[in-house]
């Protein structure tokens, strides 16, 4: 007879299955937008109008796009508990007139089903960067180079700095090619202008 396997064994044809991670499913849709309020309106002032409100699990306000000009309108987004609570909500703020309390338009609202249902839970979140420049290893390697380059300039500039006093200390230079060539011509010119003096005094006694 062959032999019984037992309970707590496995055959070489059995594998173990592990059960897969049950994603949990909304049995109702709860997040609602309510669209084409006034673009000067702010959320505090909305959640004031629509006050009280039945128990929800999250809610945010979407200011105006002020880029689309006399399109813009803000819009919230509300996730209920209850579905009940829905079409209540629907009934009383379906074209829901909202006044603009800076131009004094008046501005229907839209209750509607939100196409995305799932809300961000984080939607504010905490740059780790902020702040920690200093702390920041590409930064120092670019301190560091920035000082080492500073130091070989200095160090580039110094000489120059004693060539060029050198120079103008140096008072011993009293005459140079350029220098004597004008010293030349200035008695050419001299000579020149001598010798005719003399010649045109020599002709005047000669006339005599």
């Amino acid at each position: 007879m062959p032999e019984k396997v037992k309970s707590n064994e496995l055959t070489p044809e059995k594998e173990i299955v592990k059960p897969k991670a049950i994603k949990k499913v909304k049995t109702f849709l709860n997040k609602v937008v309510i669209r084409k309020l006034p673009p000067n309106l702010t959320s505090e002032e909305f959640l004031e109008i629509i006050s009280p409100i039945p128990d929800y699990s999250d809610y945010y306000f979407v200011k105006a796009d002020w880029s689309l000009g006399a399109e813009a309108t803000s819009r919230a987004y509300i996730e209920f508990k209850n579905q009940e609570d829905i079409f209540i909500f629907k009934d009383k703020f379906d074209e829901y007139v909202f006044v603009d309390n800076v131009r004094g338009t008046e501005y229907p609202a839209i209750v509607e089903f939100a196409p995305f249902q799932n809300l961000p839970k984080s939607r504010a979140r905490k740059d780790k960067h902020v702040n920690s420049i200093e702390n920041e290893q590409h930064f120092l390697n670019f301190l560091e180079m920035l000082k080492k380059s500073e130091d070989a300039e200095n160090q580039k500039v110094e000489p120059k700095l004693e060539y060029s006093y050198q120079i103008k200390d140096d008072k011993k230079i009293t005459s140079t090619p350029l220098l004597e060539f004008i010293a030349a011509s200035k008695e050419e010119k001299r000579e020149a202008k001598k010798k005719k003096i003399e010649d045109k005094k020599k002709a005047r006694e000669e006339e005599k």
